[in-house]
């Protein structure tokens, strides 16, 4: 074996891959998930994905059955602004 007397520099690799993932895998996490959450006494969840930022998305945990009923059945209307009656 060489022995490493002189170290001149340094180098650095950064290495980007895309990531492809499968519905069983996709199954798994989601499992996963699932156990984490009820042990921690959530009844669901709201996950919200960024457009700009692939890397973030927020996630509301729902706490009563009522949260999460009103979350299921949540129509894309009922988030529209109001017009002000004037």
């Amino acid at each position: 074996m060489e022995s490493k007397k002189n170290i001149i520099g340094e180098v650095n690799v950064e290495v980007k891959a895309g990531l492809s993932v499968d519905k069983r895998t996709f199954r798994t996490c989601m499992d996963l998930v699932a156990i984490h959450a009820q042990n921690e006494g959530i009844k669901g969840m709201v996950v919200r994905f960024n457009d700009q930022d692939f890397d973030r998305c927020s996630i509301k945990p729902l706490m009563t059955e009522e949260e999460v009923e009103a979350a299921l059945y949540a129509r894309p209307d009922m988030f529209e602004e109001k017009e002000s009656e004037d």
